[in-house]
């Protein structure tokens, strides 16, 4: 009786409270909060070459196939094929470079992307790695399933992101994904509008900024971070999730496009997907590949 009688009590007391009573029980709520939905991307600010977000007026809306971060595997020839709304489903994904980098190893091109190449010693040699189950019990391998990466599975992805400003200076953000590479190395990837001038990517709440999802494709992140990203001055563009295919990450920065071997954006590390904060939509992209 005295369970049905609290149980009752409750439900008055919500009843009477309503949305007010739903506040008093939530958390502290002392600045703005947002929630955000991930939207595919093929680079940082594009989808099939065509820019997804504009900037504003100082830096317009980016995009172009230079731009893109991975294109379509061709079997036939050393380049890849760029990706377009009419491009496959199904077709396989693989490494694609902007021409303009300032060096790289045209052999790192057009690879699928679960055949990227892998550190596997000290002097920073690469090789392709074979599954786990396949691989002599001592020797370097990668996780499975490592099955070819399709459009289809690349705009699978899907997820949310809760910014909660906690001060002038502060915010909780949690993010959580599915449709993910299973098993793989992910970083998320603040693009900032610098001081100096330009617009670059900072870790997301500090370095190390990865996570792995597991063999069902769902993970998750969260950071406190030392500013309001909804802030009207707030620095912030976007969000971009970023898929390591090497398998590697270089702290601060996604990758190292001007070390004597270099290994630029596009090689091994790809923008798979992001979360647009202080951006304006520019293209609407036919989710039917994620269906």
């Amino acid at each position: 009786m005295r369970f049905f009688a609290l149980r009752t009590l409750l439900i008055l007391n919500l009843a009477v409270l309503g949305p007010f009573g739903a506040a008093l029980a939530s958390d502290d709520d002392d600045g703005p909060r947002r929630t955000l939905r991930l939207q595919p991307l093929t680079g940082s600010f594009q989808i099939y070459g065509q820019p997804r977000w504009d900037l504003g007026d100082s830096y317009g809306s980016p995009g172009g196939p230079a731009g893109e971060h991975v294109a379509e595997y061709n079997p036939d020839g050393d380049h890849p094929i760029p990706l377009s709304p009419d491009t496959r489903c199904d077709a396989v994904l693989a490494t694609s470079v902007d021409p303009s980098s300032p060096s790289y190893d045209p052999n790192l091109v057009n690879i699928p992307l679960h055949e990227v190449p892998i550190t596997v010693d000290g002097a920073g040699n690469t090789a392709f790695l074979p599954p786990h189950p396949e691989a002599e019990i001592t020797a370097p391998s990668r996780s499975l399933p490592n099955d070819p990466l399709t459009l289809g599975d690349w705009l699978g992805a899907r997820g949310r992101a809760k910014i909660r400003c906690t001060g002038e200076d502060s915010a909780q953000i949690r993010m959580k994904f599915r449709g993910l590479v299973p098993n793989a190395l992910y970083t998320l990837w603040g693009f900032m509008d610098l001081p100096g001038g330009g617009v670059g990517p900072r870790p997301l709440g500090g370095v190390p900024n990865a996570f792995v999802p597991g063999a069902n494709g769902k993970g998750s992140f969260e950071r406190t971070l030392n500013f309001c990203p909804l802030d009207d001055d707030s620095p912030l563009f976007d969000i971009v999730l970023a898929l390591h295919t090497d398998g590697s990450v270089f702290g601060a920065v996604p990758a190292m496009a001007d070390a004597e071997t270099a290994k630029p954006v596009g090689v091994i590390v790809h923008a798979q997907a992001g979360f647009p904060v202080r951006v304006e939509e520019v293209l609407e992209v036919d989710e039917s590949c994620r269906d």
